[in-house]
């Protein structure tokens, strides 16, 4: 698939990479990049149209990574402040506390990026932040509260990822820094990719139910009937991305 095809090319970035002389940003050269992927052929031409339509982040301006930017996902990365909070508050939640302590920081931080990459094509970034505000609110009963059920399923498909790295491992004799270093690759990918249209209406539909929940200090409840489409809607998003 066109994932792993990037991902045995990743070196070829530092070379497709071209500075725009009208600024100070770069972008990908996507003509480039179809060239390296298939220099035999003529073919190049309809690969490159082929990209510019199908991976619109690779012909955007990048002055710095995205995911960097992002203050949220730099504090999930790094296991601190409110991002840091929220991944506790649901490993306490999902019964993951073991899990967290299996194959050292290399696990931990292939975790934390497999997490990201379903926390962003899941959509369900405005329920992260509006757990957090709960979670603000309560600090004293936080083992009462319960967290959302999209959020709680979030975590069980990281869950489920990781677990397979262990088995992989286990099945294969390979140490978890040559397995991680595929899963580090791909997320890292996806993290840049442009969310699905898909995405991006479970995104919205959230961010108007978890402005309700809010207000009633609590996100496990379901106020109404629309809230369970989009559940289903998320499981199916997070189901999808799963497959790493």
């Amino acid at each position: 698939d066109i994932i792993s095809v990037f991902i045995e090319r990743t070196r070829i970035y530092s070379t497709c990479v071209v500075n725009d002389e009208t600024s100070d940003n770069t972008k990908f050269n996507t003509a480039a990049i179809a060239e390296s992927l298939n220099p035999k052929y003529s073919y190049t031409g309809l690969i490159n149209w082929w990209l510019e339509k199908n991976l619109p982040i690779l012909k955007e301006n990048n002055s710095e990574n995205k995911f960097k930017r992002n203050s949220f996902f730099s504090q999930i990365m790094n296991n601190s402040g409110i991002g840091g909070s929220l991944d506790e508050y649901l490993i306490l939640h999902t019964n993951q506390t073991m899990l967290t302590k299996v194959g050292g920081s290399i696990v931990q931080t292939t975790r934390r990026y497999i997490l990201s990459v379903l926390i962003i094509h899941s959509g369900c970034l405005p329920l992260c932040l509006a757990q957090i505000d709960v979670i603000e609110k309560n600090k004293a009963n936080l083992g009462i509260i319960r967290p959302s059920v999209i959020l709680s399923n979030v975590w069980k498909a990281c869950q489920r990822i990781i677990e397979h790295i262990i088995r992989q491992k286990q099945s294969s004799g390979l140490s978890y820094s040559s397995i991680c270093k595929l899963f580090i690759e791909k997320s890292e990918f996806l993290i840049n990719l442009q969310s699905s249209s898909s995405s991006i209406a479970v995104h919205d539909s959230l961010l108007a139910l978890s402005h309700e929940m809010v207000q009633k200090e609590t996100l496990s409840a379901i106020p109404s009937e629309s809230s369970n489409d989009i559940i289903q809607d998320s499981n199916k998003l997070i189901s999808e991305i799963s497959d790493f």
